[in-house]
């Protein structure tokens, strides 16, 4: 996957100067979101740069809290195109349901599944 550090590798720099300037150049971008100034582009850098340096980290940053922050990026970019409200009530409302009916069919087909198939055993074995 293409990351940010491409650009120092094949302009000769150093990985070390480049995520450092990764680091530096995302906490720049942050201040505008922190303060209130909600620009999908701006969230869209954030989250493109994170991804760099998610992809780069490798098995230092393949954790779940740092898929957890790609997502949670995701969404700000989704939030940020409006004043978010309509959409994240139509993410929620659709995971929520989604996520509801998926447990209580898996639930319950295992559910049925090992009751019916104890009964068979039990009755296969009297």
């Amino acid at each position: 996957m293409p990351t940010f550090c491409w650009i120092c590798h094949y302009n000769s720099f150093s990985i070390d100067i480049c995520l450092d300037v990764i680091a530096i150049l995302g906490i720049f971008l942050s201040f505008p979101g922190a303060l209130g100034f909600h620009n999908p582009i701006v969230f869209t850098l954030l989250w493109a740069l994170y991804l760099s340096l998610f992809q780069v980290g490798q098995t230092f940053l393949s954790f779940q809290w740092d898929i957890l922050l790609l997502e949670a990026g995701f969404l700000a970019i989704i939030l940020s195109l409006s004043n978010g409200f309509e959409y994240f009530f139509f993410f929620f409302f659709f995971f929520f349901f989604f996520f509801f009916f998926v447990f209580f069919f898996v639930f319950f087909f295992f559910f049925f599944f090992f009751f019916f198939f104890g009964l068979f055993l039990v009755l296969i074995s009297t």
